[in-house]
């Protein structure tokens, strides 16, 4: 591979994806700045079309100089070799289902942020370039010797060796069908109304990057050992991040009341979106159980460990989803970014604080600690030390359970006030005129 065509691959990844992501990220945004996007949003275009023209028309100039750069990197890969040129298709098949991905995802940040917020977009937006990297940064190191040009390893996916151009190509393009969904459920809705997914969809989403991760992991006995912690967090982790998507704010919930015409909804209602999360985590985590359980050398060994973290993790996170519900339904001004500063301050305090009881290797003295937080349990603890403080790892669970109860009820609290309206006067009827004795 020449290093001329190796600075235009690279200027070509620079442009379509950052550049062109920026362009996604601001087309939203700055149309909502100049007060012209509500000219669009009343057209007779629907949200899937609207969201599709978003997509491909804001990055048009970066898709235009990265096609300029096309025929310099074929004319150089041909000059190489004729085999770099089924590598160089491979590249751009990769850049452009990359591309896809970032664009979406940066097009979704735009349609649900407003006037403010450009830092967190920006820092959003560079976190995902991490996804399309990796798999360009495996057909680059294919390209860098010659010896491996005629034959790229397969990818182990599920047990099934499948090419990685296609493989990565799928996953992205997968990726990037999930941003969108959000992008024309929500590109004609005011800021207020917005709401990223629905359950269902955040439950589907979830399981798919569940799905994505658990093919890739090597499911033997040597990788699998003893340990489940970090693998059930994982798991749990994709259902708490799109679990925030669905969070509902002040006007959803007040809009949901008027339709319903009652001061109170059932219980269900307002519980069940964080339950049902709840209840595909669960699932989630016994699957994984089950593969733990299937390449241990000993099996059925850490069957309470295991049961004891898949309902700890399903607590923790209906703990901190029913807070940050609570505080979204509140009447302040930017409700949800206070509740993620409140909540990164209580993590950061109680790690300072604690910090003696998370680094301990004395599991009574963790076990103390994971009443604040799950990160004592990410560590390998033994079957012996689980045994000796049995009691206060049940005492923390107890406290995660008691924690999501207590906010769940101060939601259900700050509900019923909302629907709670207050009674019109009675009209006032016509004044008497008091005859007074002649």
């Amino acid at each position: 591979m020449t290093p001329y065509l190796l600075v235009v691959l690279w200027a070509q990844k620079i442009t379509l994806l950052l550049g062109g992501g920026i362009s996604c990220w601001r087309a939203v945004r700055r149309e909502r700045e100049l007060n012209t996007f509500d000219f669009q949003r009343i057209t007779r275009l629907s949200p899937l079309e609207l969201a599709v023209g978003k997509l491909f028309g804001a990055p048009a100039l970066a898709y235009f100089v990265t096609l300029c750069l096309v025929p310099p990197a074929v004319f150089s890969a041909a000059s190489t070799g004729n085999l770099f040129l089924m590598q160089l298709l491979r590249s751009y098949v990769l850049l452009f289902t990359g591309s896809l991905a970032v664009h979406a995802f940066a097009l979704m940040i735009s349609t649900i942020s407003d006037k403010g917020g450009s830092v967190s977009g920006v820092v959003l937006l560079l976190l995902l370039q991490v996804f399309p990297v990796i798999g360009w940064f495996m057909v680059a190191a294919t390209l860098n010797a010659s010896r491996n040009v005629r034959e790229a390893p397969d990818l182990r996916f599920y047990g099934l060796a499948i090419p990685p151009t296609l493989l990565w190509a799928t996953l992205e393009l997968g990726f990037a069908a999930w941003p969108l969904l959000a992008v024309v459920r929500n590109i004609k809705l005011d800021l207020e109304a917005m709401q990223l997914f629905t359950v269902l969809q955040a439950v589907g989403f979830a399981i798919y990057c569940n799905f994505v991760w658990i093919g890739f992991y090597p499911w033997r006995a040597q990788s699998v050992g003893a340990i489940a912690d970090p693998l059930l967090f994982l798991g749990v982790s994709f259902f708490y991040l799109v679990g925030i998507g669905v969070l509902q704010s002040r006007e959803l919930v007040r809009r949901a009341l008027r339709e319903a015409r009652a001061a109170l909804p059932e219980g269900g209602m307002l519980l069940g979106p964080i339950g049902l999360l709840m209840a595909g985590a669960i699932s989630m985590e016994i699957v994984i159980v089950a593969l733990l359980e299937q390449y241990r050398a000993q099996n059925g060994i850490r069957f309470t460990h295991d049961l004891f973290l898949v309902l700890y993790f399903a607590a923790w996170m209906a703990r901190d989803l029913f807070y940050l519900q609570w505080m979204k339904v509140r009447p302040v001004h930017s409700p949800l970014r206070k509740a993620f500063l409140y909540l990164g301050v209580f993590y950061i305090s109680t790690s300072i604080v604690f910090r003696s009881a998370l680094t301990s290797n004395m599991a009574d003295t963790a076990a103390f600690a994971a009443w604040m937080g799950p990160f004592p349990l990410l560590r390998n603890w033994t079957e012996a030390q689980w045994e000796a403080s049995s009691g206060m790892w049940l005492l923390a669970l107890l406290a995660q359970i008691s924690a999501a109860a207590a906010f769940a009820y101060l939601y259900r609290q700050e509900v019923v006030g909302l629907g709670t309206r207050p009674q019109p006067a009675p009209p006032a009827g016509p004044a008497r005129l008091s005859s007074t004795p002649a």
